[in-house]
């Protein structure tokens, strides 16, 4: 009777490290698909980033400021003759 016990607690013991095996491995891969989504996620950052970055310097550039006024709001540069002062009295 104690050699059969033995036997099925062995067994036992043996399903149970399969089941903790199967557990692992399906545990890894989930958390393999986890890390490439983050990855992905993580390069479309970097490339949005890049790409906020690079029409951020476009509207700081002076000679684009200069088009935009004059071609969008109509504005035209002036002359130093053209200004006068107004005074308070």
């Amino acid at each position: 009777m104690k050699k059969g016990s033995v036997v099925a607690s062995f067994i036992v013991l043996h399903i149970a490290f399969i089941f903790a095996h199967i557990h692992k491995n399906m545990r890894y891969i989930r958390l393999s698909f986890e890390k490439q989504k983050k990855e992905r996620l993580v390069a479309q950052l970097k490339k949005d980033k890049q790409e906020a970055t690079n029409q951020l310097y476009a509207l700081q550039n002076k000679s684009q400021i200069k088009e935009f006024a004059q071609d969008t709001l109509n504005m035209r540069p002036i002359k130093l003759s053209q200004i006068k002062r107004v005074s308070d009295d």
